[in-house]
């Protein structure tokens, strides 16, 4: 689901290039660099889910990063009782075992969502890389601070191009290993990197790279970012072709309904 902000920013995107007037639109940059650039405690987080609608989470991933101190933690909660009662698309559902920044905790949705709500009040400003349905559970958990930075649009703003860049597509970018994506604790890790070299040197947050604590690169389990994309693309192709069949038998079925 797209935001209204999002579409807003894509909107002014649009826009600027047809009255190649972009005051409004570096404007919008600037006001978001200068928030980042005078924070000096970041919080980057995301959340995993087990359905389409977003409805049910299975995983909390929060990134703090100091840069006073130039220190990160890295903390990856699995939902206990979403264990074992999901089922991802295109990802394997082992993606959520391999967190690579740390130790992974199996906790409550009560308890994750406290300490993330915890982490957010405390920290200069929040970010997300894709703010897609999020809200709606800090919302719903009351949380005390629930604004934060779309990293994905930042990416638009930076780039004048209104296209929505995954979190996949961005890690490629980086050149770095990849560890295991839609898993919600290496996202937010990656968010602060991706963060680091978008805007790094505006911002008094240049060459970060997360530590790694456990190299899932290269696990049996892993699937690459690539070969997610392919699942996903052959699914969606399924998906088109048993559409169009089921409208075909609709429509000769109607038509070989024999009059009265």
């Amino acid at each position: 689901m797209v935001t209204p902000e999002t579409r807003n920013i894509q909107k002014l995107i649009s826009q600027s290039k047809k009255t190649n007037d972009r005051t409004d639109l570096h404007l919008l940059l600037n006001n978001t660099i200068s928030k980042l650039s005078n924070a000096n405690i970041i919080c980057a987080f995301d959340m995993e889910f087990s359905d389409r609608e977003a409805e049910t989470i299975t995983e909390v991933g929060i990134s703090i990063h100091n840069k006073q101190n130039n220190e990160s933690t890295h903390q990856h909660f699995i939902i206990a009782d979403q264990i074992g009662q999901y089922k991802r698309n295109n990802t394997p559902v082992a993606h959520s075992n391999l967190f690579s920044y740390g130790y992974s905790q199996v906790t409550t949705l009560d308890s994750a969502l406290s300490f993330l709500n915890l982490v957010m009040k405390n920290s200069d400003v929040n970010i997300i890389y894709s703010p897609d349905d999020k809200q709606k559970h800090m919302d719903k958990h009351n949380f005390d601070k629930s604004d934060f930075i779309s990293i994905q649009e930042l990416v638009m703003l930076c780039t004048e191009n209104s296209t929505l860049k995954s979190i996949g597509s961005m890690v490629e970018k980086l050149k770095s290993k990849e560890q295991p994506v839609h898993n919600a604790g290496n996202d937010s890790a990656s968010t602060l990197e991706i963060l680091s070299a978008l805007i790094g040197d505006k911002i008094g947050f240049k060459n970060y790279k997360p530590l790694v604590v456990i190299d899932n690169s290269e696990h049996k389990d892993c699937l690459s970012i690539n070969e997610i994309r392919q699942r996903r693309s052959n699914s969606n192709k399924a998906e088109k072709t048993l559409s169009l069949k089921n409208t075909l038998s609709s429509t000769t079925n109607k038509t070989n309904k024999p009059k009265l």
